[in-house]
């Protein structure tokens, strides 16, 4: 076990302050090291009970990295197959997601993907899954609801080529359904829709920054040029980003050969490094917007940041999260992988958008965000205002209408599901140009929603249930007054569902959208609904106030 902590431990890199010597910092952290190994040994030999050596070390590790970070991992071996797959998008399996019901404590497929193996075989959203060739896939008893999930999805990946049975019970059709699947590799597309939102408009939604993302940019831009594209939009919101070079790439579409993208500095010179494009463009003179959000991270950001940096593209949206530090990863001994954070990143402009100071936490533990009144200001090529420590800013803000608390929780919650896939296996359905929810569908929605176990208990009411306590304590006669309030604030589930109908609809609509038909016309649906896409094909329209955006 010695042995092992201290082949661990001297992984980590060493950080000396500026008060010390490297010298000085290397010895004292030796004496540490070397008192938490003897520690540790004194608990492996004379400790009443026997440690468990790998709990012990990896809640060790997890703790350390969780105060630097929480982009600095460290991933075990039985992990690291899944870390590969997050850079990567490759795997043995079927080509779909699951998720767990706690209802039924069975695991269920969400959304297979088209053309790959489950969704060719005949899986649908909602199926639960009983057995794989044969054997049971129940929970078992003291069984975490996540290692079931794992041990589930471990019956369903392995080698391609393979070939298995499936046994599955499908909401709302008698008796269990067998299906024969064979495993393929799968590799998921970062760009899993683009096609044109408007006459000469053309937009990409990129995911996220994996292998072969540039590609599928490259590749969606050439099919778009060939409808007919004048105008683009790359939709980044929601993408948390990923590989630094692959955004570099995206970039280099749009920018002449050479241009720089993208500057990392940190601490070890063998991390440093600069990029540049160092391909030949596909269109420098195409107009270009780019839609982000609150969670548009990492690559996101240098992709946005730096072609606003060039004022070669209108960013709209919201301010993005604001993440720019850059990780590698280093094989440890037994398999392991550390992943942790080596650089930070700076945009044409010289700015670095990384919002969070985890070396300065507040009292509450927590990272303090930049606040905006310490941004620095940096300009743009043509001499714009942008600054840094926040994420990148839009040159229009555009934000999306927020849904109220009651349809939020309602969307959200497991009835609605069920609805959905119910209503998707119980009927046959019309080409998806000619699908519409009707009124009808509406009543029989609202009264499956009644006849469930959905509720909805507003803040307010949480509020009053403070108060409730408050009040018993310090033995006051309110009891009727609030008795009368909580009846007051008390939804009434049914009204609520007509209040909320040109709302409702809308989103289920989109859902059963998605569970029925083809993923590409889940997106057009879905863009056809986007409040900020609106807006910005209304900025793409006026070639003026783009002009006066990028050169004021």
């Amino acid at each position: 076990m010695r042995t092992f902590i201290l082949s661990m431990l001297l992984s980590f890199p060493l950080f000396a302050s500026a008060q010390e010597t490297l010298t000085e910092h290397n010895q004292k952290f030796a004496r540490h090291l070397h008192l938490l190994n003897s520690v540790l040994n004194h608990l492996d030999v004379y400790y009443v009970d026997t440690l468990d050596s790998k709990k012990v070390i990896d809640e060790a590790i997890n703790y350390v990295l969780y105060n630097l970070d929480p982009y600095t991992q460290y991933i075990p071996e039985e992990e690291t197959g899944e870390f590969l797959e997050s850079t990567t998008g490759k795997y043995g399996g079927i080509g779909s997601p699951i998720n767990f019901d706690s209802k039924r404590n069975l695991c269920y497929f969400s959304y297979p993907y088209e053309g790959k193996p489950a969704a060719e075989a005949g899986v649908r959203t909602g199926d639960f899954i009983l057995q794989v060739d044969g054997e049971e896939l129940k929970m078992r008893e003291g069984e975490k609801p996540a290692d079931y999930s794992q041990r589930v999805t471990s019956k369903l990946r392995g080698e391609a080529g393979t070939t298995f049975k499936l046994l599955v019970e499908r909401p709302g059709v008698e008796g269990n359904i067998e299906l024969t699947l064979t495993r393929r590799v799968i590799e998921m597309s970062c760009v899993p829709y683009f096609g044109m939102v408007d006459e000469g408009v053309g937009l990409i939604y990129i995911e996220s920054f994996m292998e072969n993302t540039a590609r599928d940019v490259r590749r969606a831009f050439v099919a778009l040029k060939q409808m007919g594209m004048t105008h683009l939009i790359l939709d980044l919101r929601g993408n948390p980003g990923g590989l630094v070079s692959e955004a570099v790439d995206i970039v280099g579409f749009f920018m002449p050969n050479g241009t720089k993208v993208v500057t990392l500095k940190g601490k070890v010179a063998e991390f440093e490094q600069t990029y540049v494009t160092d391909d030949e463009p596909l269109d420098t003179k195409i107009p270009l917007a780019i839609i982000v959000d609150d969670s548009s991270a990492s690559a996101s950001e240098i992709t946005a940041g730096t072609l606003q940096d060039y004022d070669r593209a209108i960013v709209v949206g919201e301010r993005t999260y604001g993440k720019g530090l850059v990780q590698q990863s280093r094989d440890l001994s037994y398999g392991a992988i550390l992943k942790f954070t080596t650089t930070k990143y700076f945009i044409p402009s010289g700015r670095c958008i990384q919002a969070y100071d985890f070396k300065n936490r507040g009292e509450d533990g927590r990272p303090k965000h930049l606040p905006d009144s310490l941004a620095k200001t940096f300009y743009t090529k043509a001499g714009r205002p942008v600054k840094d420590g926040g994420g990148v800013t839009p040159d229009s803000v555009m934000m999306p209408s927020k849904l109220h608390d009651f349809v939020y929780d309602l969307i959200l919650s497991r009835e609605v599901h069920d609805f959905i896939v119910r209503y998707c296996n119980t009927r046959t359905l019309p080409p998806f140009e000619a699908y519409a929810l009707s009124d009808a569908d509406y009543v029989e929605f609202k009264q499956f929603i009644l006849d469930s176990s959905f509720s909805y208990k507003p803040r307010s009411l949480h509020v009053l249930d403070a108060l409730d306590e408050a009040v018993k304590k310090e033995e006051l006669n309110a009891a009727s007054e609030l008795q009368a309030l909580r009846a007051l604030l008390t939804p009434n589930v049914a009204d609520e569902i007509d209040r909320h109908k040109d709302v409702i609809s809308p989103l289920l609509t989109l859902l059963i959208v998605r569970t029925a038909y083809a993923e590409a016309q889940s997106y057009e649906a879905k863009y056809k609904q986007d409040e900020v896409l609106k807006q910005t094909l209304n900025l793409l329209r006026n070639p003026e106030a783009c002009e006066e955006i990028l050169k004021k």
